[in-house]
């Protein structure tokens, strides 16, 4: 590991090593906190000077500058610089993302394609050979056991939070999706109470309402189960359970088709570990279209 890291993504395997005990900084408690809530909100640090974190974060501004030299760096300022780089990263990803796919692409429709089609091979390909199947195991386990199950994506992630409801809906009850968001996140996380499933669906940039949803349900000891798509993933810290799913791809918004696969054969593999439940279920179901389509 580099010390100083050379970025926002290093700082946050430095701040996962910490978190799993591999890394012994000899950071003290308070100085510890304070990192993991300015990793959680990179723009509260690039847009903040010294004395004002200090209030945010609650520690003084000379721990601050003890922790970023800590941390190799020569002083706060060269320590804020990489939060105003994940800042920038954050801001404008969407347009760098349409700008390489101008440069990039070629103009004919099936080499768009399957150029997107490479890139889905790819996602699954690496997805799979990280993958721990006793994670995947253990996961199933909780979505066909836990009496009450709440999903949630933001943005762009909530089509595919709608989409692995509506499946898990299906084949066992007390499934819903966590929200809305327009309610307040003090309201929406209202709704969990201890030991209930949250599944979670975000990837980079992150959504700083996903990860103040993350942080919140562990508080309140929710079992967190994220859909994400690095190591470097910040909502690994908050849970402890997760699928790690490539995002690449020459699209302008980050690609979920690999996400979508491993949504549909995880849906799959807990409507086998529920068994005849799921199956009298899914008849249930069917029964209620056929009421519905005689009544129109």
């Amino acid at each position: 590991m580099n010390f100083p890291p050379h970025d926002f993504e290093e700082l946050t395997v430095i701040m996962q090593q910490m978190n799993l005990g591999e890394l012994d900084l000899r950071v003290g408690k308070k100085s510890y906190h304070a990192l993991k809530k300015m990793v959680e909100k990179p723009q509260m640090v690039a847009t903040s000077t010294i004395v004002e974190l200090s209030s945010l974060v609650t520690i003084s501004p000379a721990s601050l500058t003890r922790l970023a030299k800590l941390l190799g760096f020569h002083g706060f300022h060269e320590f804020r610089q990489v939060f105003k780089q994940s800042s920038k990263q954050s801001i404008d990803f969407y347009s760098r993302q349409a700008q390489r796919i101008k440069t990039n692409f070629d103009s004919s429709a099936k080499s768009i394609i399957a150029q997107q089609l490479n890139s889905l091979h790819q996602n699954i390909d690496q997805a799979l050979q990280e993958l721990e199947e006793s994670e995947i195991e253990k996961i199933v386990k909780l979505l066909a056991s836990k009496r009450r199950v709440f999903v949630f994506g933001h943005q762009q992630s909530a089509s595919i939070a709608s989409l692995f409801t509506y499946g898990l809906c299906l084949i066992r009850d007390n499934v819903q999706i966590l929200g809305p968001v327009d309610y307040g996140i003090a309201t929406i996380t209202g709704q969990l109470q201890r030991r209930d499933l949250l599944v979670l669906f975000g990837s980079s940039p992150y959504s700083a309402t996903t990860m103040e949803i993350a942080s919140i349900a562990k508080q309140q000891e929710c079992v967190v189960c994220s859909f994400t798509d690095s190591k470097l993933s910040p909502l690994l810290g908050y849970s402890q359970h997760s699928i790690n799913i490539p995002t690449e791809g020459d699209y302008f918004i980050n690609s979920l088709s690999a996400t979508n696969v491993f949504v549909e054969g995880i849906l799959s593999m807990v409507l086998m570990e529920l068994k005849e439940k799921s199956v009298n279920k899914l008849k249930r179901h069917e029964q209620l279209l056929q009421q519905f389509n005689k009544k129109n």
